[in-house]
């Protein structure tokens, strides 16, 4: 996991830069700003979940669940009367664990991340957002402990150096893909 925190810095440091995700925090920030960030988001997420999580050894399988993300951001978009977009064209799957590991390194994370989004949308938009918020909500509470339990799965398969370059590539060219999403 220090690898690939350390590794991925630059590329997850460009992606929170990114006039989508830095305007979140913003003083004049949107509602209609932020329905056009859930459907970037919904495209992405509805091309790479399925692929990243079908498949995975059982230890996996258990603590990262049937693709979900997706589907809270479809319910999102509907809470504010949009409807979701047409998914980005379909990811191949990973070849091996390490790549796959990768990717889900910067899937997962973004669930961390997105609590401190949710308070300040929650606090922002009010009842507005009421119902819009559960792509960002995440696992509640729960959403630390199972970034911790992520992270020992990932330590404990990725030992060897060649593992852990094949799980870098992955999560640049996935901060690369995110990137794009939220560009497009």
């Amino acid at each position: 996991m220090a690898a690939l925190r350390q590794g991925t810095r630059p590329r997850h440091d460009a992606v929170e830069a990114a006039a989508p995700l830095a305007r979140l925090f913003a003083a004049d920030y949107a509602l209609a700003e932020y329905a056009a960030l859930l459907a970037r988001l919904a495209a992405f997420y509805a091309a790479a979940e399925p692929p990243l999580l079908a498949g995975l050894p059982p230890d996996l399988a258990v603590l990262l669940g049937p693709p979900r993300r997706a589907g809270r951001l479809r319910a999102d978009l509907a809470a504010l009367g949009r409807a979701a977009p047409a998914p980005a064209p379909a990811w191949p799957a990973p070849a091996d664990l390490p790549s796959r590991l990768g990717a889900l390194y910067v899937l997962e994370g973004a669930s961390l991340g997105g609590r401190l989004i949710h308070r300040r949308l929650i606090d922002h938009f009010g009842a507005a957002a009421a119902g819009a918020v559960s792509f960002y909500a995440g696992e509640g509470k729960a959403t630390a402990a199972r970034w911790a339990a992520f992270g020992a799965l990932v330590d404990g398969a990725l030992r060897d150096p060649a593992d852990i370059a094949a799980a870098l590539a992955a999560a640049d060219a996935t901060f690369d893909r995110f990137g794009a999403a939220l560009a497009a």
